[in-house]
């Protein structure tokens, strides 16, 4: 594909929120069943209609609709010094994060909202997007694990928290991590797995309308080597989680819809269906590989050495097809899917449709540098 886009830079979430530049701002939300927010680990955060991203301590954020990359200021002509304990406790800049401890920040519908964590809690804050002072919504009794990434859907947050606790023996302090949730509502929360030493890692995989889906395994000097770890999927209206698939040395998860189920295992992606038939639907000739969900199916990509060209394979949940695509190495690869929006991930991050890129149209709508 050519590459055309917009000119801007980026990173956040979901909300129709129209910038058009410093001391003019409007927000408008998108329809309740299509919010959805998600952090990627490298890239910052993502939505559906921008990116919310902080510079120098100043939320800025990118307008897919129109390119902008603006600061999320309304005061007019507003220089944006950032906060300072000592030189500028009282920032006059609405974007200007007024906190020293570390801070995750998202937008969702026509809200902002801040993580403010330290070893002991998380306070949460929000604000309206054109408003200045940010408020109080909830105080957890335990930390944000910051080395993995959040969703928020359905009006709650998603992500993995962290309760630090002490050796009696060593003294050493010793990460418990488990999945728990915000309720956007009314600030309520609460664990959704046990909280054990022993686990080593969650992982949010991907959300659909229905249920999350995230990977959980333990500590390596506690873990079978033939027991790599589980993929759960959980209902959003229970918050019931159950395994559905076993990690192994040379099996991947790869998606899940209904209870169809797919994954890699020696290079073939192998669907199995309701009644366990288990069937191979497409061989793949590279051992190195990366997937990428989205709600409406999966992109599987690699990359053909001599040929210097990615291969990317699309399969549609609803129709079970798979599409396959082919693009230069000098494109660069998937990093992630948000929404309904795929991020290519070369010299800077570049935004584009889902829909776009499935057909091979280069109309890349934003673009983020790296910093």
């Amino acid at each position: 594909m050519r590459r055309t886009f917009l000119r801007g830079k980026c990173m956040i979430l979901l909300l129709s929120v129209l910038l058009t530049g410093c001391g003019k701002t409007t927000a408008g939300s998108v329809g309740e069943s299509d919010r959805f927010t998600a952090r990627s680990i490298i890239f910052d955060c993502y939505s559906e209609s921008g990116i919310l991203y902080e510079k120098d301590g100043i939320l800025c954020f990118v307008d897919y609709a129109t390119g902008e990359d603006v600061v999320l200021c309304t005061k007019p002509n507003c220089v944006h010094v950032p906060y300072s304990a000592v030189n500028n406790p009282d920032p006059y800049c609405d974007a200007a994060l007024p906190w020293d401890d570390i801070i995750e920040t998202m937008i969702y519908g026509d809200r902002l909202y801040a993580l403010v964590t330290n070893f002991d809690s998380t306070f949460v804050y929000e604000k309206g997007v054109s408003e200045s002072e940010w408020k109080e919504f909830a105080e957890i009794p335990y930390s944000y694990y910051q080395a993995v990434k959040w969703i928020a859907c359905n009006d709650r947050i998603y992500y993995v928290a962290n309760q630090i606790t002490q050796q009696e023996e060593t003294l050493e302090l010793k990460d418990a991590i488990f999945l728990a949730y915000v309720d956007l509502t009314d600030g309520t929360y609460g664990s959704l797995t046990d909280i054990h030493e022993d686990i080593g890692i969650i992982s949010i995989l991907y959300v659909d309308e229905k249920n999350l889906y995230y990977e959980m395994g333990y500590e390596l000097d506690v873990a079978a080597p033939e027991n790599e770890g589980q993929v759960y999927r959980m209902n959003l209206e229970t918050r019931e989680s159950e395994p559905v698939f076993q990690i192994e040395e040379n099996k991947r998860f790869a998606g899940m819809c209904g209870e169809n189920l797919y994954y890699v295992e020696n290079g073939e992606l192998r669907r199995v269906d309701a009644e366990g038939a288990d069937e191979s639907v497409y061989n793949i000739p590279e051992t190195n590989f990366d997937v990428r969900a989205a709600a409406s199916g999966f992109l599987l990509q690699y990359y053909l050495r001599d040929a210097e060209k990615f291969i990317d394979l699309y399969l549609d949940y609803e129709s079970g097809e798979i599409k396959e695509m082919e693009r230069t190495g000098t494109e660069g690869p998937v990093a992630d899917i948000v929404g309904e929006n795929v991020l290519v991930f070369g010299e800077a991050i570049q935004v584009i449709r889902l829909t776009d890129f499935l057909a091979g149209k280069d109309n890349y709508i934003a673009q983020h540098e790296i910093p």
